[in-house]
This record gives structure tokens, sequence and C-alpha cells, in this order.
């Protein structure tokens, strides 16, 4: 007989040495406390091993470990009975926090434990027991540390220590613990207790994971929907990508005309001093050119007059030799000088005419020659009369070219004197002007390099040089935070990447296992339905026969034949020949009772090897899993630490940009104060320069004006007295002319009177007069033209020299003339040629004054319109946008752009507003937390707005809805196939749980010996859970579907698009139920069916009810429900039993059965008894200890230590 039979307790609990038998049905009565329940779980500990099956509150109790090993040689011994002999199990500790320890022993001869495990009252420790154990040459196994390698050894699981198995069990063994378990824990019978029996005892299946399909399910259907809404909102998608685009080309625009702004004020300002500065140069030029045209008509002035004066005298040179020419005329100085040329020849007639006259008259020569020398006398005396007349003239002459040239001189004299008087004041007068100029000159190039210089340049360029750093920090930083948003993008993304590829990969597990796990389970069923052989089939009728050639019968017979029950088999004679042929036949497929359980064994450990695979991909996922969100999410928060950091340092520089703006505006203002009180100063300086300029050249002009006025009035009483000289020089000559005109006149009038008279004589002398007087005539023509060439002479003197000075010169002088007209027309025509070049010059300069004022006059204007801006609210949005290093090279009218900047902003708040508005349309059913990562913005600021915008863009433009529509998809199918597969394995399962009950029915229709219950029935009924109907119709319609294989749900290629939306909406069904009323956190079997109890109890039916309480008394409600234990009990060792023919005994352990009359008691022990069930029962007291083979009285002593007296023990 095969059963555990003894306990032993060493230093244990409560009890130092304690050994109990139990042989047979054992009672263990004593008070409240005193340990019966203590020996009961010890009891039950051997069937499992399990110290949390044991019904230990260890809330409010010691753990079995702590309360049974308080110490190291604390001890339980187990002694039970195997096909092989005696055999022992020793339980132990070898450290406090070490787990229990397990050692198997066998002998086959009784052990004395006391004496094998005590000295001197004291039990040893384990190396010494251990020892003596050996000692004893007692065969002991290793050290078994787990619990499970326990159960694998006393189920006969190991081939090592088959020698200690307590029976040969199938993989099914687990049953029996677990109900042996399921009896002791529970107390009342109700369809949850029976059916937690009855669901432990299905060891492969896995309950389903209701939070995980809650949590995928949520998931999922949370993914779809914002999928769809994704899909659903394309439109107003592309709107925001729009308003996206326009804000950002509008900021952009805004931005690049704000530039210009800034920039064309800048330009304006340095246009202003430029143009300023141009402007002042340009006058200064036109100043100076005016000086150069007057410098140039003073040159040209003193060029022409210096000619002028030339001409003058050159005019009067000609009007000199034309009057003197003239009066030569008027005197025929042409015969004269042809007279004086023929003088000589006159002479010699006058000689020869004289000779022949003298010869003539030599007769009268006496008389003539008296004659002739009395007209020599008078012609002496008039010709010296008229030589001092000639003498006078001369010196009247002299006279006035001596007064002339004193005239001239002392006119000159007095010019010089006023030149030496006022050329010193002129040079005075032009030094001041110089220096004046000279001071205007160097206040002008002050002024154009206070124009042009940048004050406090040092200071600015310090603040410049802050901005520039300050913006490369910005522009960095600003990078860096970009980059660090782009990075938690992509680390976002990667991380539901990573998920959803191990959620897929774990499915794609989990669905391989489930496969496998279903071939193998369908493998296992058909094994074990060739296993449990039906007490009616033909096998068992075989098999009860003990037919010596089974081997044979079974090779050769189908297992419809086998397993029939419908055949009625009988012996009609023992041979080997099967219709009189004796064939000698082992096939491979033939029935081989220890091949099947072998083939199970293996196909289970496949199983569990798998499941132990899966379990091991699962964790070794989720870790990897784990370990890389793990590694991303400190990435992410290394990144979030960086960006925040980046962000207080932007915000610092951005602070620190606005503060050094807002000083270098104060430094600019004040560089232009002290620009403009430094032009202010050094302008009053040119001013007062330029008044005195003007007063010196005012002063001079009147100075010059008057040296002017005296240097001409000298020149005009110079010319009076020239002229009064001249009128006298010729009224006096006029006088001498007169006198010698008489003079000539008396002489001729003597001379002819004394030729009469010496003609008279000579014709009283007889000469021949005729022809005397013929020659006297010729000699006196000849004499009269000798005498008007001696008188002439002097003109004609006069005529050479004048001549020579005046007529011969008089071409050449009228060359010179025209010399100096020419010279003075083109000193004239230089002069205008010049003057209109610097007049051109002076007409081009001004209008470029008067363009460059226009333009001044702009930029100012420009300036004004910059100040208005600044002056109002919209300065401070787009001064952001100001950037130093921009430049223009050209005018921007401000005016304009102050409309279009207005105008832009409206745009870029008309965008945003838009953007606004579709992101509401957008995100507005969208969850904070969804598959896309896109989510609405967290507020309305603008920054918000745009950067959750330019994730949706860039989701949109780089079409990743596919990604995670393919991975939806592929999730749905995925799910659709596990929630299909999951819910047929629990139904499956469930169905293996229905045909239990229904031999736990047929175990329970016989009730021989139970005279007060007349029956006992278990009922299988369909789940009334939502859970499992909702999944079942998820199930059906999946299997329904003809198109499996093809379920896609974005694009359903061959199933009926009808189908998605069946199943989604049944997802939705579980979802919402799943939600809102489900409170478990696995589908278990128990949860698949509804088990409903009847029993009959003296005429009185119950009907079929899910609790059986008030059956009767409460006796007979305990009765019923260890009937049915014991028949779950009696199944589960049938089930697990691979040798039918083995008499195992097993134990029913129940503390406090004393509510039990003894007849009911006594009729449930041998219905129990009648099914190879011995019962362990605790009581308070012995009323009914006849019922049993052995009873124990436990009592405590003063030290609350516990003795065991046997009170009854029957043979």
């Amino acid at each position: 007989m095969i059963k555990l039979n003894q306990v032993v307790f060493i230093n244990s609990a409560s009890f130092d040495f304690a050994k109990v038998q139990i042989e047979g049905n054992t009672l263990f009565c004593g008070a409240n406390g005193v340990g019966k329940t203590t020996i009961l779980r010890a009891l039950l500990f051997f069937y499992s091993a399990n110290s949390k099956r044991l019904g230990i509150n260890q809330s409010k109790k010691k753990s079995f470990h702590e309360y049974y090993f308080e110490s190291l040689n604390s001890y339980l011994i187990y002694r039970y009975k195997n096909i092989h002999g005696i055999n022992y199990v020793l339980l132990y500790k070898t450290s406090h926090f070490s787990p229990i320890k397990f050692r198997f022993f066998s002998s086959y001869k009784e052990i004395d434990l006391q004496k094998l495990f005590i000295e001197d009252s004291i039990a040893l420790n384990i190396e010494k027991v251990i020892a003596k154990i050996r000692e004893e040459k007692i065969n002991i196994s290793n050290v078994i540390a787990s619990a499970k390698e326990y159960r694998d050894i006393l189920y006969g699981q190991t081939r090592e220590y088959k020698e200690f198995a307590l029976l040969k069990a199938n993989q099914s063994f687990n049953q029996i613990h677990k109900t042996i378990s399921n009896i002791f824990i529970n107390s009342k019978l109700d369809s949850d207790v029976i059916k937690k029996s009855l669901v432990s005892d299905i060891d492969d299946f896995i309950p389903i994971d209701l939070q995980n399909i809650s949590s995928n399910l949520s998931r999922f259907l949370d993914d779809i929907e914002v999928i769809d809404e994704y899909e659903k909102n394309e439109e107003n998608i592309k709107s925001a990508i729009k308003n996206y685009k326009q804000y950002f080309e509008k900021e952009q625009f805004l931005k690049d005309e704000s530039k210009k702004l800034y920039a064309g004020f800048n330009y304006s300002l340095e246009r202003q001093d430029i143009l300023s500065l141009d402007i002042q140069n340009l006058e200064n030029e036109i100043e100076s050119l005016n000086n150069k045209k007057k410098n140039l008509k003073i040159v040209n002035d003193k060029k022409i007059q210096k000619q002028k004066n030339e001409l003058i005298i050159l005019d009067n040179t000609i009007k000199e030799s034309t009057k003197r020419q003239n009066f030569y005329k008027d005197k025929n100085i042409e015969n004269l000088l042809q007279e004086q040329s023929n003088e000589t020849i006159y002479k010699q007639k006058q000689n020869s005419l004289n000779e022949e006259i003298l010869s003539l008259s030599k007769k009268g020569e006496e008389q003539a020659k008296s004659f002739d020398n009395l007209i020599e006398v008078k012609s002496n005396e008039t010709k010296a009369l008229i030589n001092n007349i000639e003498r006078d003239k001369n010196i009247l002459e002299n006279e006035f070219l001596n007064l002339k040239e004193k005239y001239q001189k002392n006119k000159e004299q007095k010019i010089k004197k006023e030149e030496e008087k006022y050329n010193p004041i002129f040079n005075e007068f032009e030094a001041k002007k110089e220096s004046l100029e000279k001071k205007l000159n160097e206040i002008n190039l002050e002024i154009n390099t206070i124009s042009l210089k940048e004050f406090l340049k040092d200071e600015k360029n310090i603040i410049k040089k802050n901005l520039e750093n300050y913006k490369d920090k910005i522009s960095t930083l600003n990078l860096e935070i970009q980059k660090s948003r782009n990075s938690l993008e992509k680390l976002d993304f990667q991380i539901q990447k990573e998920q959803n590829q191990a959620d897929k990969t774990i499915d794609k597990f989990a669905f391989s296992f489930n496969e496998i796990k279903k071939e193998k389970t369908k493998e296992i069923e058909i094994l074990r339905k060739r296993l449990d052989i039906d007490e009616d089939s033909f096998l068992k009728f075989l098999n009860d026969e003990k037919t010596p050639n089974l081997t044979k019968i079974t090779t050769l017979l189908k297992d419809e034949i086998l397993f029939s029950k419908d055949l009625n088999p009988k012996k009609i004679d023992n041979n080997s020949t099967l219709y009189g042929f004796d064939i000698d036949i082992k096939l491979d497929n033939s029935y081989d009772e220890e091949f099947i359980k072998r083939s199970i064994g293996e196909k289970n450990i496949y199983l569990e090897n798998e499941l132990l695979k899966l379990e091991k991909e699962k964790t070794k996922i989720n870790q990897d899993l784990e370990k890389s969100i793990s590694k991303i999410y400190k990435e992410k928060s290394e990144i979030n630490k960086e960006m925040d950091k980046n962000s207080k340092e932007l915000n610092n520089y951005e602070t620190k940009l606005l503060k050094e703006k807002n000083k270098l505006d104060i430094l600019i203002k004040k560089a232009s104060e002290l620009k403009n009180e430094k032009l202010a100063e050094f302008k009053i300086k040119k001013e007062n320069l330029e008044s005195d300029l003007k007063k010196n050249k005012e002063v001079y002009e009147n100075l010059k004006k008057e040296y002017q006025n005296k240097s001409q009035s000298i020149k005009t009483n110079y010319t009076k007295e020239i002229n009064l000289l001249i009128s006298q020089k010729n009224e006096n000559l006029e006088n001498l002319k007169s006198k010698e005109n008489i003079l000539k006149n008396d002489l001729e009038k003597s001379i002819n009177e004394l030729k009469v008279l010496k003609q008279k004589a000579l014709n009283k002398s007889r000469v021949d007069t005729k022809t005397l007087n013929q020659k006297e005539k010729e000699l006196e023509k000849f004499s009269l033209k000798l005498k008007d060439i001696e008188q002439n002479r002097e003109m004609v003197f006069g005529y050479k020299k004048d001549k020579e000075e005046y007529f011969d010169k008089e071409k050449q002088i009228k060359q010179n003339k025209k010399e100096c007209e020419s010279n003075i027309n083109e000193f004239q025509l230089r002069y205008e040629k010049e003057l209109k070049i610097l007049n051109d010059d002076i007409s081009k300069i001004t209008l470029k004054i008067e363009k460059l004022n226009k333009q001044l006059d702009e930029y100012k204007a420009n300036i004004e319109e910059y100040e208005k801006i600044k002056s109002g609210n919209f300065y401070e949005n787009i001064k952001i946008y100001f950037d130093d290093e921009y430049k223009i090279d050209a005018f921007i009218d401000i005016s304009n752009m102050q409309a279009i900047l207005y105008s832009i902003e409206d745009e870029c708040n008309k965008a945003i507003k838009e953007l606004k508005s579709n992101l509401n349309k957008i995100f507005s059913k969208f969850k904070s937390q969804n598959v896309l990562n896109l989510n609405a913005p967290n507020s309305l600021e603008k920054e918000e707005l745009l950067q959750n915008t330019k994730l949706l863009k860039e989701f949109y433009e780089q079409n990743k809805i596919k990604y995670f529509k393919d991975t939806l998809s592929s999730t749905y199918s995925m799910s659709l196939s596990s929630y299909t597969k999951q819910i047929s394995d629990l139904l499956d399962a469930s169905g293996k749980i229905k045909a239990t009950i229904s031999k736990i029915n047929q175990n329970l229709k016989d009730l021989q010996n139970i005279n007060v219950i007349e029956k006992v029935e278990l009922k299988h009924e369909k789940s009334d859970d939502k859970i499992v109907q909702i999944l079942e119709e998820l199930k059906d319609e999946y299997n329904n579907n003809s198109f499996v294989n093809e379920v896609n749900l974005f694009n359903p290629l061959g199933a009926d698009s009808s189908f998605n939306n069946r199943i989604l909406k049944l997802f939705r069904k579980l979802n919402e139920y799943l939600f809102k009323y489900n409170k478990k956190e696995i589908l278990d079997l128990e949860d698949s069916f509804i088990l409903e109890f009847r029993a009959i109890e003296n005429g009185h039916d119950t009907g079929f009810v899910r609790v059986l309480d008030d059956i009767g008394s409460n006796g007979t409600d305990v009765m019923v429900k260890v009937m049915v234990y014991i028949a779950m009990l009696n199944l589960s060792r049938k089930s697990a039993q691979k040798d039918k023919n083995e008499e195992i005994y097993l134990h029913c352990i129940l503390d406090e059965i004393g509510i039990l009359s003894p007849k009911y008691l006594k009729e449930l022990i041998s219905f129990a008894n009648s099914q190879k069930i011995e019962f362990l029962n605790g009581a308070p007291d012995e009323k009914i200890v006849t019922t049993y083979k052995r009873v124990y009285l436990l009592n405590t002593t003063k030290n609350h230590k516990t003795l065991v007296n046997e009170i009854i023990s029957k043979i």
C-alpha cells in the first residue's frame, strides 16, 4: 500500500520530539491552540512543499519556515511507503535565511530516528546527522534545494531518484497536491472554490491578462482614433502647414523688412552725417570757387588794366603819330624831304649861277656886291632872329618835357606814397584774411572730422562686441536648443518605435508559442485520450483480462476499436493467434502506455521549455526595452537638463542682449548729442570767423576803393597838369611862330627892295641884266629852295626823328595795340571761359547741394518717421529682428515701410489666428499622450503653436503616418489573432474542465454507504462573464471571416471592410466594459464557465445553484463539500497515476470537522476510503473517535511545548 504513514517533528514548531503515525484515518483532538493544525499543515506540506498553500495568514502569524524551522537543528521527517519500500524525506535549514533543504533517504530496516537525530536530549546539527546517516549505510540523496525538485522526485518525474517516488505520475501530478491543498484551505462549497480547484488541475493554461489587453486595447483604440482623427483632419493639417509656412514667409518678410527698416534708419543716420558733410564740403567748394572767381577777376582785371594802360599809351602814341603825320603832311613833308635830298644839287646850281652872275655882273660887281652884302647882312640878321625863335621853341619844348617828366614823377611818387601807405594795410588785411580763411578751413576740416568721427567709438565697440558675442551665444544656444528638440523628437519616436517593436516581437513570440502550444496540446490531448481508458472500452477489457498478446492486438487494432465502448467483448480462449494466425508484430505506433506517457511528458517538457523560452525572451525583450528606454530616458533627461540649462542661458543672454541694445541706443544718442554739441561749438566758431572774414573783406574793399579813388585822383590831376602844360606850350609855340613869320616876311620885303636897287645899279653899269635877272631869278629860285630847305631842316630833322620814333614804329605800335586788344580779348575770353567753368562748377555744385539737400531732407524725414515708429508699441515687436550687421546702401522710405510692416504683422497675426483655429480643429479630439506624439499646444503662446506645428509639418511631410498605420495594422492583426487564440485556448481549457466535471459526476454516481445524500451533481454552463462573451463573439467573427490571412486595418484587400468595422465595434465594446465594469486583472479559467451544484438530501432537491448552503444542517453542507472534493481528489489521482494497478492512498486533510455527526462522518469516511482516500482531521474533542483508526490527544506543557499522546490505535 503506497502512502504517507508518519511524520516526525524534531525541535520543530512547538514539538521537542514527536512521532506521529498516520496509518488509516487519523484524528487529532485537543483544545484550541495545542497544535492540531500545526500537524495537519506539516502533513499537507509533504504533498505540496508550498508554504503559501497552507492557509497561514502571514500578516498575523509566523511563516512556515520561521515557525517550523526556528533553529538550525529543527527538522521535519516524513516516512512513506512506495513500491520499493520504506522511504524518508528530511526537511531542514542550513542558515536562518536560507530556504528549506530536502534530502531523501531509505533503508531496508526500520530506522530509529530519535537515536539518529538526538544525543543527550539535544537535536544534532545537520552535519552530524548526515554523518551518522552515512555511518549507518543509509541510502541518502544529494541536497534538494528547491520545492520543485522535491515535487519532481516525490511524484516520479526524475529518473535519478525514481526509487524515492511516492508514485509514478504523469504531468498531471500537480493536480494531486493542489486538490489536497484546496480541500484543506476552503471551508465552503461554492462555484468559485471548486472552480479554483478545477482550474488548478489545468497546468498548461495561461490566464488571459486583462490588464494587458485593456492597456493594449485602450492604447490601440486611442491610436486608431488618433489616426482616424489625423486622417479626417488632413485638410486642416494642410491648412495648418500652409498657415505655418505663410507665417514664416510673412515673419521672414517682417524680419527682412524690419532689418531693412533698422538698416534704413542707420543708413539714413550715416547718410545724414555724410550728406551734411558733403554739403558743407560742397559749400566750402563754392566758397572756394567764389574766391577763385574773385581772384580770377582781380588777376584778369589787373592783366586787362595793364593791357588797357598799355593800350592807352599805344593809342596816345598812335594819336600823336597821326597828329604829327598830319602835321607833316600839311607841311608837305615829302616835298621837303625831296628838296632836302636835292640840297647839294641846289647848292651846286647856286654856285654855278653865282659864278655866272658874277661873271655877268663883274661890271657892276662892286655895286652888286654891296647889295649882296646888304642882303646877306639882312638875311643873317633875320636868320639869327629866327634861330633865336627856334631856340626858344626848343627851350619851350624842353621845358614842356621837363615839366611833364616832373609831373610824371610827381604822380608816380604820389601813387607810390599811396601804395606805401595802403599796401601794408592791404597786406595786413590779406594776412588777416588768409589767417581767417586758414582758421575757417581748419574749422571746416574740424567740422568734417567731427561729422565723420564716431563718438564714443570704443565704448560702442565694446557694446557691439558684447552684442556680437551675445548674438553668437544666442544663435549657438538656439541651435543647441533646436538640436535638443530634434533629438527629443527622435528619442520619443525611438521610444515609441522600440516599444512597438518590442510589443510586436513579444506578440510574435507569444503567437508562435500559442501555435506550438495549440499543436502540442492537441497531440497531448490525443495521447491522454489514449491513456484515459474508459471503464467500458475494449482496451480496458483487454487490460482487465490481462491479455498476454496485448501488444499484438493493440498494434493491429485501430484506436476507434480499442477505445470503443459498444463492442461488448468476450474472452473465448487464450492463445497467441489472431483468427487462427500467429503474427510476430511490434510496430512503432502500437499502443504502448509507457511510450505514450513518455511522449506526453516530453511534449509537456517541450512546452515548458518553450514557455520558459518565451518568458525568457519576454523578460529579455522587456529588460532590453527597459534598458534601452531607460538609456533613452536618461539621454532625454540629460538633453532636457542641457536644454533647460541652455534655455536659462538663452534667456540670460537675451536679457543681456536687450540691456546692451538699450545701452547702445543710449550711447548712440549720447554720441549724437556729443557730436552735435561739438558741431554746434565749431559752427559758432565758424560763424564768428565767417563774420570776421566778411567784416575784414568789407573794410578791405572800402580801403581798396579809397586807394583806387586816391590813385585815380592823382592820375586825374596829373592829366590836368599835362593838358595845361600842353596848352601853354602850344600857345607859346604859336606866338613864336607868329614872330618868326613876321621876321621872314620883313626879310623878304627888305631883300626884294635891295634887289630892285641892285638891279637898278646893274642896269646903270650896263650889265646884261636880262640874263643876269634871269640868272638871278634862277639863283633866287635855288636860293629860295635852299632857304626853304634850311628853314625846314629842323622840321625834316623832327620828321626823321618822329619817323624813327613814331612813324616807322607805327606798324609795330598798331601791332602791339592789336596784341593788347587781342590780349584783352583773350584775357577776357579766358576769364570768361574760366569764369564759366567756375560758374558751371558752382552751378553743378549748387545742383549737387540742392540734390543733396533734397536727399538730406528725405533722410531727415526718414529719421523723424523712425522716431515716430520708435515711440509706438509696434516698435517693440520688430526691435527683436534688428541686426547691426545687416547693411544696405540705398535709400528706403520708412514712411512707406511703416504701412508695409503693419500690413505684414497683420498678415502674421492672421496666419497665427488661422493656425490656432486649425490646430484647435485638429487636436480637439486628440489625447494629450498619443501614439503619433502629436499634441495640442500647451499654451496659446505663438512659440508653442509654431513648435507644435513644426512637428506636425515634419510628421505630415515625411509621411510618418504610414509607419504608424503599418504598425497599428500589424498590431491589429496580431491582437485580433492573439485575442482569438487566447479565448480559444480559454474555451478549450474550459471544455477540458467540462470533461473533468463529467468525470466527477461519474464518480459521484455511486454513493454507497451514504444514506443522507441521495444525489450530488455538478453542472458546467457557459460563462455569463461579459468579457468572455465579447471575446467569444470576437473569436466567432474572426473564425467566420474567410480572409483571416488578409486582415488589414486600413487597406482591406480581400476582406470585406465591414469585417473590420464589426471587429472594431467589438474592440470598443470590450474596451468599454474593461474600463467601466471590470475589476479583474486576469481572465482565468474559472471565468470561462459557470459551475452549479445540485444535491438531493432526504428528498429535498436544491436544483442547480452556485452555492450549496443550507441544504439541511451544517453537517450536511460540509458532507456534500467533502464528497465533491473527494471525487475531485480521486479524479486527480487517476489522471496523474501512470500505473493504474498501483494501490495509492492519498489523504483528505480537514481541520475542525466536529460539526459532522458521527453517523455522517462515518458515512463520509467510508465513502472516501472506498476511493482509496484516508482522512486526517482535527477536532476539539474525542466524541467521534470511534470512526478513526488512530486518535491523538494533544496538550501543552508549562513551557508551551506540545505533547502528542496516541489514545486509540486499531490494527
